[in-house]
């Protein structure tokens, strides 16, 4: 398995120079466009929600196939939270490139915003419409029922967080430690040991993934609990 994910990478870059978005930045780094996602659960700013997304398709990360999931988990997530805001985002939008303007109908596709994406269909391309009718031709991911069984998975479950600061992604995340001694399945292993050092870099830079994890522990055991018992230990 090749782990090469959005908000894992960037979480290791997050920890290395630290900080925090600024409320009025303009996206002028991935850094900060980076930063502003995961802070995105403790101060939502639904103002640059236009601004981010024109920025990650600009920037190129929408075309890269290992960012374009969890990109798309995290801003339809927002997209379910703040419905209020899809219609002004939209508007503030505009028109854009065909490939930022797909990009928003996946996220209102994930978000079953479906009045909400037949009105971009109105004046849709034939380019769009093929790309909309692909989407409804294929399942509708479910982030957090569907099984996890790769590394951009889990980099959504993570997406899904820092939209909502909720502990459901948190505690699919700490089911994967099981996998931390599957010796005889190097891709679960793989997945485990990622899981678990990405849940002690987050535990140790988000109190709320800290507080989840303690809420946790008595309800796990074996590997589960020796392993969450050591992401609390080293996020100390």
């Amino acid at each position: 398995m090749k782990i090469r994910t959005f908000f894992l990478v960037w979480l290791a870059v997050f920890l290395l120079f630290g900080g925090a978005a600024s409320a009025a930045m303009a996206f002028d780094s991935e850094q900060e466009f980076n930063e502003w996602c995961m802070a995105y659960y403790r101060a939502p700013e639904p103002s640059l929600v236009p601004k981010a997304i024109g920025y990650a398709g600009s920037s190129g990360l929408i075309q890269d196939p290992a960012f374009r999931e969890p990109l798309v988990a995290f801003f339809s997530t927002v997209i379910q939270r703040e419905p209020q805001y899809v219609e002004d985002w939209i508007r503030n939008l505009g028109a854009g490139e065909t490939d930022l303007r797909e990009f928003l109908m996946e996220c209102l596709w994930r978000a079953e915003e479906e009045a909400m994406l037949n009105d971009m269909e109105m004046d849709a391309s034939g380019e769009e419409l093929r790309f909309v009718q692909r989407l409804y031709d294929q399942r509708r991911p479910e982030i957090l029922a569907d099984p996890l069984s790769t590394a951009g998975h889990l980099d959504a479950l993570w997406a899904v967080f820092f939209a909502t600061g909720d502990p459901e992604p948190v505690s699919k995340i700490i089911d994967a430690l099981s996998w931390t001694d599957e010796v005889e399945d190097l891709d679960r292993l793989l997945l485990g040991t990622v899981a678990q050092w990405s849940l002690t870099a987050n535990a140790k830079e988000h109190p709320r993934v800290a507080d989840i994890c303690r809420k946790e522990l008595p309800n796990r055991n074996g590997v589960i609990r020796e392993k969450l018992e050591q992401v609390l230990d080293e996020a100390q």
